[in-house]
């Protein structure tokens, strides 16, 4: 099913009535915007580099135990 995105849009400019946007409404909508951008790349950094300290321990302090992929990224190992 098509989901008439155009066709509503088309409707709201034809007949819909304009918000005013305040200034401190801009800024507050931006900051929040770049506010969880940088907690996004902050949480990857940690994440990124627990996992890589995970695997590196693995690798060296056990012998016998294997590293186990998550299934979307071991279907591209085989």
């Amino acid at each position: 099913m098509a989901c008439n995105c155009k066709k509503v849009n088309n409707f709201q400019d034809k007949h819909g009535e304009p918000e005013a946007d305040s200034v401190l409404r801009k800024l507050w909508r931006y900051g929040y915007k770049a506010i969880i951008f940088v907690i996004a790349i902050l949480l990857a950094e940690v994440i990124t580099h627990v996992i890589v300290f995970i695997v590196v321990y693995k690798m060296t302090f056990k012998n016998n135990e294997t590293i186990v992929l998550p299934k979307f990224l071991s279907k591209y190992m085989r």
